[in-house]
């Protein structure tokens, strides 16, 4: 019988404590972008269920509706890669994350649209 090598990988409860220490040691700017991105999304979404499902006008603006739930969703999707750019710069001892450039503004936005629009497809 071959004797197994000693696995140098982290254990599940390691891996929690970490993350979990993280997010204690994320700043209040970190929370504020992910809440400010992710509340407008949620409280539309369940205002655009409850009226698509008994509106009897649901169907004269659905288009409408529906775009503004995108350009919500897609809102959501940039403040949360933000987010995570404040995680990372805590794990890496930044003291404040990079600014943005337009064109940084600009890829950004594309490359979440890009990745959330066609990720039904691709799974």
């Amino acid at each position: 019988m071959a004797h197994r090598q000693p696995s140098t990988l982290p254990t599940l409860i390691t891996l929690l404590e970490e993350a979990t220490h993280l997010l204690r040691r994320s700043p209040a700017s970190a929370w504020l972008t992910y809440y400010a991105s992710t509340i407008p999304f949620a409280l539309y979404l369940f205002y655009f269920l409850n009226d698509m499902s008994r509106s009897a006008s649901a169907g004269a603006h659905v288009m409408e509706s529906s775009l503004v739930l995108a350009l919500l969703y897609g809102g959501m999707k940039v403040g949360q890669a933000l987010y995570c750019d404040q995680l990372e710069a805590v794990v890496q001892g930044r003291t404040q994350p990079g600014s943005l450039p337009f064109r940084g503004w600009c890829r950004l936005v594309a490359s979440q649209m890009l990745i959330h629009a066609t990720a039904p497809w691709c799974w």
